[in-house]
């Protein structure tokens, strides 16, 4: 459980952190890059089986993890109704005028000192 505690979330708080606090600027690959600290979470989880079930605990779930049973529709509808929202997402900013390219990160402005 510490195991997974470390690695699903100190990455991501030290990572958000710098992005806050710290001197890298927003529109740098870097910033990107560090935002995906989040996706941590998943390895983590893998980190965690892997520990206590071995390898067949690990190679289970990623294999039963494309055999479900379900019309092809549904399929279709996993895989494309996130890119059709992410699309119409990205026209309604057009339309609205926001800037599509460079969505800043949130950061703090308020004075610690």
């Amino acid at each position: 459980m510490l195991l997974y505690f470390l690695i699903a979330c100190i990455p991501p708080w030290i990572g958000w952190s710098i992005l806050v606090f710290g001197p890298i600027p927003q529109n740098s690959w870097l910033s990107s890059a560090i935002f995906l600290t989040g996706e941590s979470v998943s390895l983590a989880g893998l980190v965690a089986t892997f520990t206590v079930q071995g390898r067949k605990g690990v190679s289970r779930p990623l294999k039963e993890a494309g055999h479900v049973n379900v019309p092809i529709r549904w399929w279709l509808y996993a895989l494309l109704v996130p890119r059709i929202w992410f699309v119409s997402a990205g026209i309604v900013y057009l339309e609205v005028g926001f800037d599509v390219s460079c969505v800043p990160v949130a950061r703090t402005t308020s004075n610690w000192a």
